[in-house]
This record gives C-alpha cells, structure tokens and sequence, in this order.
C-alpha cells in the first residue's frame, strides 16, 4: 500500500499487472508499482512557447513493455517510453484549416499488439497507426466525433453515430466505450451492450470489462457476467455507484465510489477510481491511493 499527493490535476490513468501511469495538467507523467513511485517526468512544448503553453497530458496506455502518451494541442504529440522512462520516439500531429496550422489534441492513445493507435482532432478526428519504431502505417479521418478507442489485433472505435471493428465491420449504434480482446469488441452506449460475437443487452450506463474467458457489465447497481456466447453466468447486485469493472478468474472485481466489491462482499472502503488485477486506486482530490486487495 502506498499514497501519493499530485501537484498538479490528474488527467489520466492507466494500470497493467501491478504498474500505474498517471497523467497530469502542466505536462507531468508519473510511473509506479506496487512498491510506490518508480519516475517522474515533464514533458514540455516545442511548438508554442510563452508563459500560458503548459503542456496538458490527454491519455495514456500502458502494457507489459512500454508506455504511450498523448497530450494536447499546445504540444499536439504522441511519445513512446520504455518502463525505465527512456523516450524512444515522440511525433507531432497537425492539422492545417486554410492558412492556419496547429497541433491537434490527442483524445486517446493505445498501445496494443497492432501497433501505437491513436485518436486526435481538430477539425476532424483523426485515427493514426505507427509501429514500434514510430512508422505511421495508417491515417483515416472520421467526420464523426470519436467516443471511444481500444485495440489488440483489431482496432476498435465508437463516434456519436456509430461504432466499428476497423476494416471489418460497422455497426449503426453509437458508443461511448469499448473494449476489444483479440480480434472481436464489445462496445457500450447509454441504453446497451453490444458485442461483435454477435448477442446485445439492454443496459443503463453500463461500465464495460472484457477477457478471452468473460464478459462483465453493469447496469444501474447490477453487474452481469456472461461468457463469449453472452449467456449470463451471473448476476451481482451492490450498493453505491460504479465506477470500474474486472474479472479475475471467477471473481468479479467491482470498484463503487463507496468501496470495492469481490463478488457480493465489499472488502475496502473508499472513493474508487480504478481496480487493478489485486489492488484498487482510490482517490481523493490530488491524493492517491494504491491498496491491495
């Protein structure tokens, strides 16, 4: 268990096994794991300068080897680091309206077994796929607003009137979240779950898990778990809100604004944020906590 107190607003989190990558106002980008702080670092503009261009980090996405960042249009950039925070590559995203240049804000990013994908914007949001090396392999633009990216051997995307498996298939539903394993998706949108395996449920505000074993989902104070097929294999009903979903083998990790829940039993108190494989941020204004579970 450890805690830490920000300086600056958090923006972003991301959690793989037992790290955690913060993302914060005026550029910082912190690394931890479960024994607390592993770096810090500043990432600073070099397209605008002046006292008013703090750099904002957007998004973050981090996985077993790296960590991906993206940050807004007063930088307007994608960076790659490895887990010992050496920068291996950063690239600038642009857009050009008329006469008029800038850096986009970067909405999302994902680092996945396809690649670095993200998602920025302007005056149309913009999907880019680099490799490893920092290659761009793919731009496509979308007149829609994106909602919602996730990735693995697929891309997955959602805008405000429609969602898609990139280059394989479009369904006419909007979401506002999405989470893809191999190659299939499930997406959630304010009314439903729907899943590419080919099954839909009607849900309120749901909260979205996916692995290869299980699907899981909230709707209002209810969580169902369901396996690829979509047959419900449970149902838990919890109090308080929630804000986070997991599986690990067959227990269902829920983190509430009151608390975290292992199946139907709450185990910890608190104001969630996050839940990780065994352990659960929790937070208060800038104040973080890690605590195992």
């Amino acid at each position: 268990m450890w805690s830490y107190e920000f300086r600056d607003r958090i923006t972003t989190l991301s959690c793989y096994k037992d790290k955690v990558a913060v993302g914060c106002e005026n550029g910082w980008i912190h690394l931890f794991d479960d024994s607390g702080l592993l770096w810090s670092k500043k990432l600073v503009s070099t397209y605008y300068r002046g006292p008013f261009t703090d750099v904002n980090v957007t998004s973050l996405s981090i996985n077993d080897r790296y960590l991906v960042v993206g940050t807004d249009f007063a930088d307007g950039k994608v960076y790659l680091f490895n887990l010992e925070g050496k920068k291996l590559w950063e690239r600038q995203l642009m857009s050009v309206l008329g006469c008029l240049e800038r850096p986009e804000d970067v909405k999302v990013v994902k680092i996945a077994r396809i690649g670095v994908v993200v998602v920025s914007g302007f005056v149309n949001d913009n999907l880019h796929l680099f490799n490893l090396k920092g290659d761009q392999t793919t731009v496509k633009t979308y007149k829609d607003f994106v909602n919602c990216l996730d990735a693995d051997k697929v891309v997955g995307i959602g805008t405000c009137k429609w969602s898609e498996i990139m280059d394989v298939e479009i369904f006419k539903k909007p979401s506002r979240d999405v989470v893809v394993v191999d190659d299939w998706a499930v997406f959630a949108n304010d009314v439903e779950v729907f899943c590419s395996l080919g099954w839909t449920y009607k849900a309120v505000n749901p909260k979205i898990f996916a692995n290869k074993d299980y699907i899981c989902f909230s709707s209002k104070n209810k969580v169902i778990l369901c396996n690829l097929d979509g047959k419900v294999e449970r149902e838990i009903e919890i109090a308080g809100k929630i804000v986070d979903l997991r599986v690990e083998g067959d227990e269902v990790i829920i983190g509430t604004e009151g608390g975290v829940y292992v199946n139907s039993s709450k185990v910890l108190s608190g104001r969630v944020v996050k839940v990780g494989e065994s352990f659960a941020i929790l937070s208060e204004n800038n104040l973080i906590k890690y605590i195992n579970i």
